[in-house]
């Protein structure tokens, strides 16, 4: 059996603080927008292999319970991220709003 990381374009991007000091105005905006773009296919990616491997597991076709127990628990880790960079993203969008000019 083997176990895989959590492996995500956006994840990684993300994680890249050097490349994200460098963007000034619209491009901060629309990177920040395809990385969050990014994470949401990653976790419907990360669902749908979840509901296969499910499937899989429910009609016989794997009796694996620990691959699916595992891939469950890569896309919970992932959806709370997912949430983490949304609420983060939208406290953000807040605090924009309330400047004054």
């Amino acid at each position: 059996m083997t176990i895989e990381g959590i492996t995500s374009s956006a994840i990684n991007s993300l994680a890249d603080t050097g490349q994200v000091s460098k963007l000034t105005g619209s491009e901060s905006f629309t990177y920040a927008l395809e990385a969050a773009k990014g994470l949401v296919e990653s976790n419907k990616q990360s669902e749908a292999e979840v509901s296969q491997k499910t499937l899989d597991f429910m009609t016989g076709k794997n009796d694996n319970v620990v691959d699916l127990m595992v891939a469950q628990s890569k896309s919970s880790i992932l959806l709370q991220y997912t949430l983490q960079v949304r609420n983060g993203l939208l406290s953000a969008y807040k605090e924009i709003i309330n400047l004054t000019v």
